[in-house]
């Protein structure tokens, strides 16, 4: 008979090997009985190997030598070849494969047979060993430990980095177990019983890790066969605790005052530690609110981004947590020629963490300033901030009046380099100067005796005039127009005892008078604003309740609100009655915060709404342009720095 080159052999073993010895471990034996069973199939099948070289062929003669040679009761036999589960053989095993059918493929059929009935022998044999493996491996099995409950579970995350560790069993072994931890970088501290349950105290894990849990314990039959149990799992570390940054990663337009926030899913059991580079200003020592960790800052630098650096040290360096983040502060003062609008994020009345922003009359922040003492208004381009006593505050720093003024009697000039104020002691003065320059003279107004105050209503150096209001118990008393240059006084006109609220064109060329007029019993009767023409005192148009908060720089249109009911903000072209933009409000309401400012040199204005409180909080910044055209440049709380409105 032609016999096969070994290397042919090798190759057709390879073929026929794994899914063979799948079909032989089977039933549950152990390795060495299904290997020699296997040994015995190929060496029964080599000599079909030289006459037929087709694998399909082959391997069902060799499943089926297979079977002849195990147990009745093979879970294999019942399995197509094909279909066998691979097993892995070893390079052994393989090599000794080869050589039996090297070695057989020559055989005799009466070789064959006595192949066969050693076979049976062996079969034999194999089938008594397999009873006697599974008494013992029964008797075992009896006592073999069995766990009910992990603690952590398997694929547990979040584990903390110290804690305990609880096995509890069904049926526990004899002694005590032995545990350990891979990496083995922590420590158990102690392992005892607690019960049906192994408890392991361990400290030392590092953050953000994954463990493989090993347990393992010897058990003994009664046969005193010792069997070995061992169970693996593994579990992960929580992670660094940090959820969220404040300010947040690349956060433009950042204050240059304010805080540093961590806020972390635990408190973890280091102090955290934050830097910031570069060092500019002071940053205060951190400290604990809940599970934030908070730092106060100030002095940072405008338009500038800044890097900060939060450590936290757990003792290891494996375990120290690091995270950086960067922003970049908001601008400082705005710069020069852009006309902006003021605005607060805190009462005026409370400078002490005070910040103010300047947006350009598209919306867009052009400026921020934290200043130290009470504002009154802004210039009209908001190139500077008065204060109550006459100084000012502008891109070079604050400064005070050499002379305070009287009852914070200030108003910026619409050339915005200027001012007018009262000022004296027992006789009052109109003066007029430069900011920050020396003050002059105008006129005289009044004297610190009288019962009758008095009120800036207008500034204007353009136009050169100054309205000056007298007030008196009820309301404005009288109204006077004088001429900066010379003190002459250009217009006057007496209320008696009317209740008169007036607002005056920013070149008092026009007033707003609103009067309110009442019953026997003191309640409103009538409530209407006159516009009137200082030129020659003729009243020009009648508003029923509807009282102005500002006329446009032009003087043509006016913002607004109802004097008895109602809440909208209107703003309309006064001489012909057109509605230009309005704000619905509640007609049930009776007023709502409510401020408005002419755009200088311009046509828009800057309305300012709030909502029922009338603390002067307002939660809207619209710019209205002439066509009624409006955006919302500021939602959330602001105090306007609007004339008036401080």
């Amino acid at each position: 008979m032609k016999t096969l080159e070994r290397d042919r052999i090798d190759e057709i073993v390879r073929q026929l090997e794994t899914g063979a010895y799948g079909l032989a471990l089977a039933p549950g034996l152990e390795p060495a009985w299904a290997e020699r069973l296997l040994l015995e199939a190929f060496a029964s099948m080599a000599p079909s190997v030289p006459r037929t070289t087709r694998i399909d062929a082959l391997r069902k003669e060799l499943s089926a030598r297979l079977r002849k040679r195990a147990p009745q009761d093979w879970v294999g036999a019942k399995t197509d070849p094909v279909e066998a589960p691979a097993a892995t053989v070893s390079e052994d095993l393989h090599v000794r494969l080869v050589d039996v059918v090297e070695e057989h493929q020559a055989d005799e059929p009466a070789g064959r047979r006595r192949a066969v009935l050693i076979g049976f022998i062996g079969v034999a044999i194999l089938v008594g060993g397999v009873a006697f493996v599974r008494v013992h491996a029964d008797a075992l099995a009896t006592v073999q430990p069995t766990i009910n409950e992990l603690s952590p579970p398997a694929a547990a995350s979040g584990v903390p980095v110290s804690g305990d560790i609880r096995v509890k069993f069904g049926r526990r072994p004899a002694g005590t177990p032995t545990l350990r931890i891979e990496p083995a970088h922590a420590a158990l501290e102690s392992v005892h019983w607690d019960g049906n349950t192994l408890v392991a105290v361990y400290a030392g894990l590092h953050l953000s890790t994954r463990y493989q849990l090993v347990l393992q314990a010897d058990y003994r039959s009664r046969l005193e066969d010792v069997g070995h149990f061992e169970k693996r799992w593994t579990v992960t570390t929580q992670g660094y605790p940090v959820l969220a940054l404040m300010p947040g990663q690349d956060q433009m337009f950042v204050a240059r005052v304010g805080k540093l926030s961590v806020d972390f899913s635990y408190e973890p059991p280091a102090k955290p530690l934050l830097t910031i580079a570069p060092a500019d200003g002071i940053l205060t020592p951190g400290q604990w609110a809940g599970t934030a960790w908070t730092a106060s800052y100030s002095g940072l630098k405008p338009l500038t981004r800044y890097e900060v650096t939060l450590t936290v040290d757990y003792g290891a360096a494996a375990a120290t947590s690091r995270r950086q983040w960067s922003f970049s502060t908001e601008p400082g003062w705005p710069a020069p020629g852009v006309p902006v609008i003021w605005y607060a994020t805190q009462p005026p009345w409370n400078p002490t963490d005070q910040r103010l922003l300047a947006v350009d009359w598209q919306g867009n922040l052009s400026g921020t300033m934290y200043p130290t003492s009470t504002l009154l208004q802004q210039a009209p381009d908001g190139s500077s901030v008065l204060t109550p006593d006459g100084g000012s505050i502008d891109g070079n720093g604050a400064a005070a009046a050499a002379t305070p003024a009287y009852a914070s009697t200030v108003f910026a000039a619409d050339d915005n380099r200027s001012l007018c104020r009262v000022a004296g002691s027992g006789a009052l003065w109109l003066e007029t100067g430069r900011l920050r320059g020396a003050m002059r003279r105008v006129a005289l107004v009044g004297s610190t005796g009288a019962r009758v105050g008095i009120n800036i209503l207008a500034c204007s150096v353009t136009s050169d005039r100054a309205v000056i209001a007298d007030n008196g118990m009820g309301g404005t008393a009288a109204v006077r127009v004088i001429a900066l240059t010379t003190g002459r006084l250009l217009y006057q006109r007496s209320y008696g005892g009317a209740s008169v609220a007036l607002m005056s064109t920013r070149d008092g060329r026009y007033l707003a008078e609103q009067t309110t007029t009442f019953d026997a019993q003191g309640q409103v009767a009538t409530a209407f604003t006159v516009i009137r023409r200082t030129l020659d005192g003729r009243a020009l148009a009648r508003l029923d309740d509807r009282r102005v908060l500002r006329f446009s720089w032009d003087g043509t249109r006016v913002v607004t609100v109802p004097i008895l009911s109602g809440s909208d903000v209107t703003l309309l072209e006064w001489q012909t009655g057109k509605v230009i933009w309005r704000q619905a409000g509640d007609p049930a309401m009776v007023g709502r915060p409510a401020f408005a400012m002419s755009q200088p040199n311009g046509t828009a204005m800057a309305i300012g709404v709030g909502g029922a409180d009338r603390s002067g909080a307002l939660d809207q910044l619209w710019i209205v342009a002439a066509d009624g055209q409006a955006t919302q440049v500021v939602k959330g709380l602001l105090y306007a720095a609007f004339t008036g409105a401080f």
